[in-house]
């Protein structure tokens, strides 16, 4: 497949996406140009009708306009980052989704990954780093490089035919350096692939290679793959050194040929002192930027960043490699009033030689009941867990909400209706406020209030700094105090339906019996898989799993006990 034809599937989804961040970038760049059109011309004006004609107040007036100018084009090159990052962030997602997604399909199919996941996962980091800096670059070239140049013809024309031939010059040699750069570095990625594959194997057998004496064979192979990585790297900066220099030929030649021919261009009035000023302005301030930039972005970063896109879209999901974007939620299904659950002849099984944890598993959950799942460890209850919140899809039978399968409902409004906890709350890198409201954004301060009374986290939250406060490392916290995080989270959204897969096992007991006594307390479905007995004390039915999905579970009980708040 052509490289342009598998990265399209990839990027063109993030691009749909972003339509509206693109936009703002667009505008915000386009304001940030505006004091590269008028700094040479300002300038000129500046030397020619201030200082030279003997008025320094008009001179330093224009000065200062140009200093204004240049605040604004600051302040709205900063306002264009948040578009920026909006784009790139979800690039990095979409990227890490698609590679984990293919990983786990050719693990399932039996079929080696084509590399590393370890290093193929570090590539899609990278992409996003430079998908970062190609943005920024072609933000330089398109306004930057555009703005001088108009503004550099409009002031003096005939800098621009000396500039001319020396920029046609190096844009015919540059794409050929690109050319053997490119080679250079896509040997550069096979043999960091490789490495990190080896690298991964043999710090996972360490203990089997001393156990063994394999010491030396083991130097030996690790030494036989970083050698070609090293040189490739090296092959890679040759060339970028060579291209470094043609970039800086094409960019300082015109000015040092505007320099030589000055007194000639003012002695024959084709230029004042003042326009070979904002000449030399527009040419270091704006085109040699622009150049440096287009050299960035479209032969250097662009390149290593379709070559990073070509290597990831190979190990990606066949969705994204077929050329259609998968969506990522279901979207235009259903939508029901009601919240009861059931599973009917429900068959679920991992990759063989596995067999199957589920086969045939019926039961039913009435609305607002309270329920524990018991059974063994590794007997399937989180995979049941996974079945009953949609995340999983059974093999064989189907898992109703309300009387409806969970594959023809809106799988976006299913997200909010019912919440699983896994064992290991999961904390992002946001503020505390943020954390608490993931799954109910814009939550007033009164209701994040009662959810951490509820639960007890006023210590927690004081001392982490209050709502506002930036959680910058997430596992700087306990599991604990991720899980009790998380806890109060879906306490705070009291979606109808939650799901609890031993999400207070790493709460000490007090903290345990007061997130069990507030959940236990809420409106709607409560579903817990837990092995305390105060957590399996309070349900109002217990369900068992045995043996092969055996489930054993009194029948549940008529009307509703807690509707789910509206």
């Amino acid at each position: 497949m052509p490289a342009d034809r598998a990265v399209a599937p990839l990027v063109a989804p993030v691009l749909a996406g972003n339509r509206g961040a693109l936009a703002r970038l667009a505008g915000w760049s386009l304001l940030g140009a505006v004091p590269t059109l008028a700094s040479g011309r300002l300038v000129a004006a500046a030397a020619d009708r201030g200082f030279l004609a003997g008025d320094a107040a008009l001179g330093l007036a224009l000065l200062g306009c140009y200093a204004l100018l240049t605040a604004c084009g600051v302040a709205a090159s900063r306002q264009a980052v948040r578009p920026l990052a909006e784009i790139v962030e979800t690039l990095r997602d979409h990227l890490v989704r698609a590679v984990a997604e293919g990983a786990l399909r050719a693990a399932v199919e039996g079929r080696p990954p084509g590399g590393a996941v370890a290093g193929i996962t570090q590539q899609a980091e990278q992409a996003r780093m430079l998908a970062a800096a190609a943005l920024m670059s072609v933000r330089t070239v398109v306004f930057g490089g555009l703005a001088a140049l108009a503004g550099l013809v409009a002031l003096a024309w005939t800098v621009g035919a000396i500039a001319a031939p020396l920029l046609l010059a190096a844009a015919a040699v540059l794409p050929a350096l690109s050319r053997a750069w490119s080679v250079r570095y896509r040997r550069s990625l096979t043999a960091q692939e490789d490495l990190a594959g080896l690298g991964q194997r043999v710090f996972s057998s360490l203990r089997d290679v001393r156990a063994c004496g394999a010491a030396r064979h083991t130097e030996n192979a690790l030494d036989a793959v970083l050698r070609p990585s090293a040189d490739t790297a090296v092959a890679v900066a040759a060339v970028e050194a060579a291209r470094t220099a043609v970039i800086a030929l094409a960019a300082r030649a015109p000015l040092a040929v505007l320099i030589v021919l000055s007194p000639w261009l003012v002695e024959t009035g084709r230029l004042t002192p003042g326009e070979v000023l904002g000449a030399v302005v527009y040419l270091v301030s704006g085109l040699e930027p622009a150049l440096r930039a287009f050299t960035d972005s479209v032969l250097n970063t662009g390149m290593e960043l379709r070559l990073l896109l070509t290597r990831l879209a190979a190990h990606s999901g066949p969705a994204c490699r077929s050329g259609g974007a998968r969506p990522v939620v279901r979207t235009g299904g259903r939508a029901v009033t009601r919240f009861d659950l059931s599973a009917q002849d429900v068959t679920f099984a991992y990759p063989p030689p596995a067999p199957p944890v589920l086969d045939g598993a019926c039961l039913a959950i009435a609305e607002g009941e309270h329920v524990a799942i018991t059974g063994p460890s590794g007997i399937g209850k989180s995979t049941l867990a996974a079945l009953l919140a949609g995340l999983q899809v059974p093999h064989h039978g189907t898992v109703r909400l309300g009387g409806v399968p969970l594959g023809e409902l809106d799988e976006k409004w299913l997200r909010t209706r019912i919440v699983l906890l896994p064992q290991d709350g999961y904390v992002v890198r946001a503020t505390v406020r943020e954390n608490l409201a993931y799954l109910s954004p814009g939550a007033p301060d009164a209701m994040l209030d009662r959810a951490v009374a509820d639960l007890g986290l006023g210590p927690l939250v004081r001392r982490l700094g209050g709502y506002g406060a930036a959680i910058g490392r997430p596992d700087a916290l306990s599991a604990g105090e991720r899980q009790a995080l998380v806890l109060a989270r879906a306490h705070l959204a009291a979606p109808p339906v939650l799901i609890l897969d031993e999400a207070t096992r790493h709460l000490d007991p007090p903290a345990a019996e007061r997130a069990t006594t507030a959940l236990a307390a809420r409106a709607g479905t409560l579903v817990v898989i837990a092995h305390r007995l105060d957590a399996i004390s309070r349900a109002d039915r217990r369900i068992e799993v045995g043996p092969s999905g055996r489930i054993t579970a009194p029948p549940p009980p008529t009307g509703t006990r807690r509707p789910p708040r509206a």
